[in-house]
């Protein structure tokens, strides 16, 4: 079973490690718009987009980045995660030709994706550790419109979340959605869907999410379950399920671009030793931490060079997902207020 965002303002073991997701994301690897977010932290509520925010056709339409087309494990894992919606579904992937709207896959810093089309160019995030077809199916279904599987409203008759395991700055990855921001189409709760939590997310180690049914196994490493593929079906409104052997033409490559990568937030740790002297980043791993500039202390005191702190004032983005918003920067305030250095307001 996969969740679908309703958005009226858009008119493992888990088949992801969750070692892989960015605490900065919303629920670990999905990137929102300003509007999704706002509907989703928010409230914003409206089932008009359930029918509408779709891949026309069922098609999506996508490139890869050259550095991950060049690579052939990531290319099989690529394929195969395809292919696990296209053999019992409608759903295509289709190259790159002139499209205004597609995904773009590359190799971030972890695994992540929009949620449904968002308008333009949006992006599928395999680091290397992502690269099994289970998880490259997982972030496809994020793409294609779902959400996981414990968000649903419902989640509490299934599952109880071990709120004390859960760090509080993660606490909010594991809040229901409301059935105003959801819908599951009817069908029922899944323990092994491809898009649930493991029972360990987010708790290094210690169990978060314990079923209430014995015997069951949260997520799966295998694929999309018959639940699963059921719900995409009566999504993109499929007529006797799949069908076709999914994306058979060579991929469309272009030239790396380049990404903030995903990464974990920062903890303390001796910092990497530097020639004294200059404005410099004590730690190798700043470059990855820009969002980190005006809320870690740590961050703040060994990467002056990353956060512009280098008594030459400062402007930097505070929010590690505005190199995707720039569309934003003109009609957005949280956009404007927090991606200060992508929207050129840096006076």
């Amino acid at each position: 079973m996969i969740l679908i965002l309703v958005l009226a303002l858009c008119g493992l073991t888990t088949a992801v490690d969750h070692g892989m997701y960015d605490p900065n994301l919303f629920e670990g690897d999905m990137l929102l718009t300003p509007e999704q977010k706002a509907a989703v932290l928010h409230g914003v509520n409206g089932r008009a987009s359930v029918n509408t925010k779709l891949w026309p056709d069922a098609v999506l339409p996508y490139t890869i980045d050259a550095s991950l087309a060049n690579d052939a494990r990531g290319m099989r894992a690529i394929r195969a995660g395809m292919k696990l919606w296209t053999d019992s579904t409608c759903v295509r992937f289709k190259p790159r030709t002139n499209e205004r709207n597609y995904a773009h896959f590359y190799i971030g810093g972890g695994c992540s994706s929009h949620v449904g089309p968002i308008g333009g160019k949006q992006y599928i995030s395999l680091a290397r550790g992502c690269w099994m077809p289970s998880i490259v199916s997982h972030e496809i279904g994020h793409c294609l419109g779902f959400f996981h599987e414990q968000s649903r409203p419902d989640r509490d008759n299934y599952v109880t979340i071990i709120w004390n395991n859960i760090p509080q700055a993660m606490r909010f990855n594991f809040n229901k959605l409301s059935s105003s921001q959801i819908d599951s189409l009817g069908t029922p709760y899944d323990y092994a869907s491809v898009m649930h939590y493991d029972r360990t997310a987010f708790g290094s180690g210690r169990e978060t999410i314990r079923p209430k049914q014995a015997g069951v196994t949260l997520g799966n490493k295998r694929g999309p379950t018959a639940i699963d593929i059921k719900q995409m079906n009566l999504l993109y409104k499929c007529s006797g399920g799949g069908g076709g052997g999914g994306a058979t033409q060579a991929p469309v490559t272009q030239a790396p671009v380049t990404q903030a990568p995903v990464t974990q937030a920062p903890v303390t740790q001796a910092p990497v030793t530097q020639a004294p002297g200059g404005c410099v980043d004590k730690d190798n791993r700043c470059p990855t931490w820009p969002s980190y500039c005006q809320t870690n202390d740590y961050v703040k005191a060994n990467c002056k060079k990353t956060c512009n702190l280098c008594g030459g004032g400062s402007c930097q983005d505070t929010d590690r997902r505005c190199p995707y918003w720039p569309r934003y920067c003109k009609t957005n305030a949280y956009v404007q207020k927090n991606c200060r250095k992508t929207c050129g307001l840096c006076s």
